[in-house]
């Protein structure tokens, strides 16, 4: 399946309840779905139908708040 806004190069993906992220061939993260609780990693609780970029802190690390 295509999803709109999915960069090319997709190493792997991890899908939750209502939510799925994919990290590309570059080690980018990118999520799309529900984001009632922040899920993905954009900063706002929005829900998105296309793919946003995970912000990553400057050490290189992912976190949920």
């Amino acid at each position: 399946m295509d999803v709109v806004g999915l960069p090319s190069g997709v190493a792997a993906i991890a899908v939750g309840g209502q939510h799925t992220c994919a990290r590309t061939a570059t080690g980018g993260v990118t999520c799309w779905g529900s984001n009632f609780s922040e899920q993905l990693g954009d900063g706002r609780a929005l829900y998105r139908t296309t793919p946003v970029d995970v912000v990553m802190s400057a050490q290189g690390q992912y976190t949920y708040r």
